[in-house]
């Protein structure tokens, strides 16, 4: 069994079976700014490789190596879009999101699906959400946000957004659903933490924190603290293993 920081550790690379259908895609928008800044049409793969979070972002690109370790064969895709100050930025990163899901969701019948971004990100991902059809949705089975807006109503059941410690953006709407040991239903919190076990051993402990005012490094701080990403990841993969995993068809989603 691997320790809780081999776990966290393992890297799967961003291409694996990227041209066939992986049982689960991390479809992810950075935050502004995040690198890469300039890119030539058609060029964004190329100007992201020459960076670390190879255009995920920080706190995008460390959670999809926590998803790959968790969810063998995950693979990911990093939302083409400028991540800059311009206005028409969250619009360019909806579109290609929306766009990269639904070629995805036709190419890969079987393949299912999890949703997310940081700050600029989580507006492109909440933006997407309600102009997916129903039979996309379905296969969404988890969204993970950071430094973002709430959850969209469509997704509610099977999204957290999450709000880290001295994060000024999001303070103001407080913590995601759900909301941990303070609002989970008497008798709720075992049958949480024995469902994110089912990603981990190592995940149980992730399932009782609260989705907000934990951590530390306010609103850049959510990939060197580390603590929600990992939540994160734990609970893109106990949704996951809800719906069966590879071989579940659609998803049991937590009501």
């Amino acid at each position: 069994m691997l320790s809780s920081v081999a776990l966290f550790a393992v890297l799967v690379p961003a291409a694996l079976a990227q041209g066939g259908c992986s049982p689960l895609e991390l479809i992810y928008a950075r935050a502004t700014t995040e690198p890469p800044a300039k890119y030539s049409a058609g060029q964004f793969d190329t100007a992201a490789a020459r960076s670390w979070s190879k255009g995920y972002g920080a706190a995008g690109y460390s959670l999809f190596t926590n998803v790959s370790a968790l969810i063998p064969g995950a693979t990911g895709y990093p939302v083409h879009y400028p991540a800059d100050m311009g206005g028409s930025s969250p619009n360019e990163g909806t579109a290609d999101m929306l766009k990269h899901i639904e070629e995805r969701a036709k190419a890969c019948p079987q393949q299912k699906y999890a949703l997310g971004g940081h700050s600029q990100g989580g507006f492109v991902t909440t933006g997407a959400i309600p102009k997916m059809p129903a039979n996309i949705l379905s296969r969404i089975v988890a969204v993970t946000m950071f430094g973002s807006p709430a959850c969209p109503t469509q997704v509610r059941n099977r999204c957290i957004s999450y709000c880290q410690s001295g994060d000024s953006v999001c303070a103001s709407r407080g913590g995601g659903s759900p909301k941990g040991a303070k609002g989970a239903k008497l008798g709720g919190l075992v049958e949480r933490e024995a469902l994110w076990a089912m990603a981990a051993p190592e995940c149980a402990q992730y399932a009782s924190k609260p989705t907000s005012g934990l951590g530390k490094g306010g609103h850049l701080g959510y990939n060197a603290d580390g603590l929600y990403v990992r939540a994160a990841a734990c609970y893109i993969a106990a949704q996951f293993n809800k719906g069966g995993g590879a071989a579940g068809g659609a998803a049991a989603l937590e009501q």
